[in-house]
């Protein structure tokens, strides 16, 4: 224990009965001591009974990131707001040739579009393609856009695209793919059902895109809440 005196810290005596005034229990001492280990870990370690520790410090030390708050933006109908996102390179080609596929994500309807892709610069292409399928199909205008970084979304001839359409681009921050979580839990969800299909069939890993194409042909037709 010390005290402040002109900016340093002096050394002042105690007495050892200040600790056990306290009655902590043995086991959250030698928890303390020995670097807040699991609780399993003391009595293996000690002869003191094992109980269960409700240690805050345990709890703070070990979160490694706050929890994100649950998004209250709701859009009320479709093509209002899409979320895109990419996956790969797979070191194995699809039988198609393909080692990426672009994920389209309608936030409202929660429909996918998914676009095998060669390589990551076709992304440009398949986004001009997907714009003017809506605008064809649907007679629709795409209001945002919600996504993540990458380079292939940052070109600058997207970013003309956007400008020149009217389109918001809603970039998420560095390193925080929660922002981006319609499209990275659909992701989960492709590969979910496209693993089912590759088992069930006994297909290589070579037709892992197609196995992705059809998963996105029966999710869309699966209801959804």
């Amino acid at each position: 224990m010390g005290e402040v005196r002109n900016g340093l810290y002096h050394y002042k005596p105690f007495s050892t009965s200040v600790f056990h005034s306290q009655n902590i229990p043995d086991s959250t001492i030698w928890h303390q001591r020995l670097g807040h280990p699991s609780n399993s870990c003391i009595p293996k370690t000690l002869c003191v009974s094992n109980q269960h520790l409700a240690c805050d410090i345990c709890a703070r030390a070990k979160h490694t990131r706050l929890p994100f708050s649950l998004n209250t933006n709701k859009n009320t109908f479709c093509f209002n707001r899409i979320s895109c996102d990419i996956w790969g390179g797979y070191p194995t080609a699809s039988h198609s040739g393909a080692h990426y596929f672009l994920t389209i994500v309608d936030d409202f309807s929660r429909t996918i579009w998914v676009y095998l892709m060669h390589m990551k610069s076709n992304t440009f292409t398949c986004l001009i393609n997907f714009f003017v399928m809506v605008k064809t199909q649907f007679n629709c205008i795409i209001c945002h856009m919600r996504i993540n970084n990458d380079q292939e979304f940052m070109s600058n001839k997207l970013q003309t695209f956007f400008h020149d359409h009217g389109i918001l681009h809603e970039r998420t921050c560095v390193d925080t793919p929660q922002q981006n979580g319609v499209a990275e839990r659909k992701h989960r969800h492709l590969f979910n059902v496209a693993r089912c299909l590759c088992f069930q069939a006994n297909f290589p890993i070579s037709f892992l895109g197609e196995c992705i194409l059809t998963t996105t042909y029966l999710i869309n037709r699966t209801p959804s809440p």
